[in-house]
């Protein structure tokens, strides 16, 4: 494993480790990542001699997690920024071997009904190919506990409405399958949902990067991991669960056909106001 991507080794994701181990350091570069470029207004921020500074960024800069920028106006003036794909690089090697789907039960047999999939490694996301192919058609996920009910109905309401212009997932946190009222009210709404399934995050975590996360209860905000809710534009609809409803099963479908309404409401209402989707 000397030589894993682009020439980037282990040895390489460790000294880069190595550098950030210093809290100051990891400081200074979660300024950098956010917008602080400027080596004063760091020393400001972090309440740090310039020497000190000039110190934290020489490293930053050997480890190549950063760059320097001159001024075009001012060429004495220089900012840094972050090494994007440098980071990316480190990023993908990280979700590799820290990859929480590689932990595996004690046992032998595999399968849906059986345990977890065998792990599949994240794959390396080229940033300009992804550039490009989210211009085109972002990717939208919904995410909520079971991926039974309320995900499963936004995307199929956004298939309907902009499937043309996005690309389509949901996942829940647990996933449970499939409720059966929630594929009798969609047909009732003249959606045939026969061919979605139930997903894990664990799918798509390391393996698909997002231009949009919707979490639509609020169970997949508090508990979604962060890997997720870091991609892209991060949204949050809050939405009753409808698994929960008791009593007759018409009382049962009435909660499953209100949520059904909310949902296809805020979907269009997203839809009809995002102006910057391609057409």
């Amino acid at each position: 494993m000397a030589d894993l991507l682009n020439g980037i080794s282990l040895d390489d994701v460790a000294a880069s480790l190595k550098i950030l181990a210093d809290p100051q350091r990891l400081q200074m570069l979660d300024l950098i990542l956010g917008g602080v470029h400027a080596s004063r207004a760091l020393a400001e921020r972090l309440d740090l001699p310039p020497n000190l500074v000039s110190h934290h960024l020489k490293a930053l800069r050997l480890a190549g997690l950063v760059t320097v920028e001159r001024d075009p106006h001012d060429r004495r003036w220089q900012y840094h920024v972050p090494d994007i794909r440098r980071l990316t690089e480190i990023q993908f090697l990280l979700a590799h071997f820290l990859h929480p789907a590689r932990i595996q039960p004690r046992r032998s047999d595999y399968g849906p009904e059986s345990g977890p999939m065998p792990y599949q490694p994240p794959r390396y996301l080229d940033l300009e190919k992804e550039s490009i192919m989210s211009a085109s058609k972002p990717k939208v996920i919904f995410l909520c506990t079971g991926n039974s009910a309320r995900s499963q109905m936004a995307e199929a309401f956004l298939r309907k409405y902009a499937g043309d212009r996005f690309e389509v997932h949901s996942a829940g946190i647990e996933p449970k399958g499939l409720n059966p009222y929630t594929l009798c009210v969609m047909e009732e709404a003249g959606i045939d949902m026969s061919g979605h399934r139930s997903k894990g995050v664990r799918e798509y975590l390391g393996h698909v990067n997002f231009g949009y996360v919707i979490t639509v209860c609020d169970d997949a905000e508090q508990n979604c991991p962060t890997a997720f809710l870091g991609q892209g534009t991060h949204l949050h609809w809050g939405f009753e669960d409808p698994a929960r409803a008791q009593g007759s099963e018409e009382e049962i479908l009435a909660r499953f056909r209100a949520v059904r309404d909310q949902i296809d409401h805020k979907i269009g209402g997203w839809v009809a106001g995002f102006k910057s989707a391609p057409k």
